[in-house]
């Protein structure tokens, strides 16, 4: 079913989201940036310098990373709060310094041993800087941190910050149009003005560029066209989660695998132009078979 075709007239490849300051930021309501979860992008370690190089080598326009932090406050990449899945060690993160932790390595995919390291989050921004934009995950409170960080290595406008959290976002308001926001709704069960008031709320003193939408049904008012064409209007980007099926209405990867013309395709007609996947290079391959 050619339910998408209309939408690509244009090449969604060469027209990222891109993301700058806000007196330069351009949006463009037509294009389709692709977010590897994770970094992941093939065989190697999540959240891994060799991973984050192969999601810029195939084109990838986003990574979404974790941020957590040692013992001796480094900050590091990493999901998880222990180490125990992803390497051949165990423990928290929290107990480890820096230095203990560069004596472990990461597991691959498919569970194997690599030769990976863990890597520091200013690593991470040396590798990737001017290459690619960076979704930052935050696990563990660590804005000021990570901002800090961020404006010593001169990245601060490549990346995306989020959060559901009121709490979280107030504290972030400090910031003002010093960083992309990005406000997480998870199974909004309000009004559509209450959520139009919640955005232009966010928009007096946040950067806004983009929000992120978590649903279990496509009855959610979230999906609904006045909602969505509200967001286009304001030049807001919209993201989706198809990691598994209760962030959206369960047309999740999996079900993509075997039906992206209903599943990715069904988000990019619903006007979404940010998706989070684990398979970032056949979401390109299907963007690129469908424009």
């Amino acid at each position: 079913m050619q339910i998408i075709s209309y939408l690509f007239f244009v090449n969604l490849l060469t027209l990222p989201f891109i993301l700058y300051c806000a007196k330069a930021e351009v949006i463009n309501p037509e294009s389709v940036s692709i977010v590897a979860h994770r970094g992941i992008c093939g065989s190697a370690p999540e959240n891994s310098i060799s991973s984050f190089k192969e999601c810029i080598h195939g084109g990838i326009d986003y990574i979404e990373l974790d941020v957590r932090k040692t013992k001796d406050d480094h900050l590091i990449v990493m999901h998880d709060a222990r180490i125990d899945r992803t390497t051949n060690a165990k423990g928290n993160i929290k107990n480890y310094t820096k230095k203990e932790l560069q004596k472990f390595f990461l597991r691959n995919q498919d569970g194997s041993l690599s030769s990976e390291k863990i890597p520091t989050l200013q690593e991470v921004f040396r590798v990737l800087k001017g290459k690619i934009k960076i979704n930052i995950d935050d696990k563990e409170n660590l804005y000021d941190e990570i901002i800090a960080l961020a404006k010593q290595e001169n990245i601060l406008s490549t990346l995306l910050f989020k959060s559901k959290n009121p709490a979280q976002i107030d504290h972030l308001r400090s910031y003002g149009d010093q960083i992309n926001f990005m406000p997480i709704f998870v199974n909004f069960s309000g009004t559509k003005r209450q959520l139009f008031e919640m955005i232009e709320s966010y928009q007096k003193d946040l950067h806004v560029v983009a929000v992120e939408l978590v649903f279990k049904s496509k009855h959610s008012v979230m999906l609904s066209q006045d909602v969505l064409s509200y967001f286009k209007r304001k030049n807001i980007a919209i993201w989706v989660n198809t990691l598994s099926p209760e962030l959206c209405a369960n047309l999740d990867d999996k079900h993509a695998l075997k039906y992206p013309d209903l599943t990715w395709g069904y988000f990019i007609h619903k006007g979404f132009n940010l998706i989070q996947t684990d398979y970032p290079l056949l979401l390109k391959n299907f963007l690129l078979t469908r424009s």
